[in-house]
């Protein structure tokens, strides 16, 4: 990297932050495959944990990307081992592929 002078002061409280701190969040699943959102605690104080029943995560995905102002989405379930192409082409996705994409693939 190469150096950068710095201002003498710079107030953290002041100053336009362009990204924030952000506490750690991980997503995972209930041996019920129930998802559940966990939140890192701040200095030592508990998770913050939420757990969603399964048929709720597309309808909870819909309502965060709306208060997040992303107006224009479409949120589809579709049939296991099927994704759509940016045109909107269903496309079968064989079960030794869908397992390198993703973390947990569901059986049949």
């Amino acid at each position: 990297m190469s150096s950068v002078t710095l201002a003498p002061t710079f107030d953290w409280n002041e100053e336009p932050i362009a990204v924030p701190r952000q506490r750690a969040i991980a997503v995972h699943l209930t041996e019920q495959f129930d998802v559940v959102i966990r939140q890192q605690g701040e200095s030592g104080a508990p998770d913050a944990v939420i757990e969603i029943a399964r048929q709720n995560c597309l309808a909870l995905c819909a309502k965060i990307l709306r208060e997040a102002g992303e107006l224009e989405f479409q949120i589809m379930q579709l049939p296991h081992g099927v994704m759509l192409t940016g045109d909107g082409r269903p496309v079968h996705i064989p079960r030794a592929i869908a397992e390198k994409l993703f973390d947990q693939v569901e059986e049949d």
